[in-house]
């Protein structure tokens, strides 16, 4: 019979402790709550900074979450203002002003999605501001502009994450395997 090898006690019976790392905050929010710590945690106030093909994809993940609460877009082409109010809520602004958006003690958190060029300075500023941000790849066009921006966050205690999603993008993964493999030159 196929399952007499599952007969005897799982080893997985007797194991209270997991470990995962301190950045996992994921499993440290389900846990608090499974534990009955903590209640559900209230969503993230984000802005939006920038809207063309990656922030069209941020837009759409961030209004369609329940972790986020969408409160700005800043789009500097106000021929999109119509088009991003229409995928929005109406607690959501779109606006051109990003010194109104980076003073608004309400955004907690920033998404990047401009041209690359302008990366490093808008992460700086949002920093600088208390924000936490995320931000499309690259952080900055040079090693040292990139490396500023990592070490503004950690000397004022803010996130800073770089959007680098292709990197598990199967066909990407496929491709690193088969270099690894020999089979393709890199």
């Amino acid at each position: 019979m196929a399952t007499n090898k599952f007969k005897s006690e799982s080893p997985y019976v007797k194991r209270d402790e997991r470990t995962h790392h301190p950045s996992d905050l994921k499993y440290g929010q389900f846990l608090a709550q499974v534990q009955g710590s903590t209640s559900p945690a209230a969503p993230v106030a984000v802005a939006l900074i920038g809207f063309g093909r990656a922030g069209g994809i941020h837009l759409t993940n961030l209004s369609s979450s329940p972790s986020f609460s969408l409160l700005y877009v800043v789009e500097t082409d106000k021929s999109k203002f119509s088009q991003v109010q229409s995928m929005t809520d109406s607690e959501c602004t779109v606006t051109a002003d990003l010194e109104k958006v980076l003073s608004d003690e309400r955004v907690e958190a920033c998404v990047i999605c401009t041209p690359t060029f302008t990366h490093c300075e808008i992460v700086l500023r949002a920093l600088k501001a208390g924000k936490a941000v995320f931000c499309e790849k690259p952080i900055g066009e040079t090693v040292t502009d990139t490396k500023k921006c990592y070490e503004t966050a950690s000397a004022a205690g803010n996130t800073l994450f770089c959007g680098f999603q292709r990197r598990w993008d199967p066909t990407f993964s496929d491709i690193q395997a088969r270099v690894r493999k020999g089979e393709a030159d890199p």
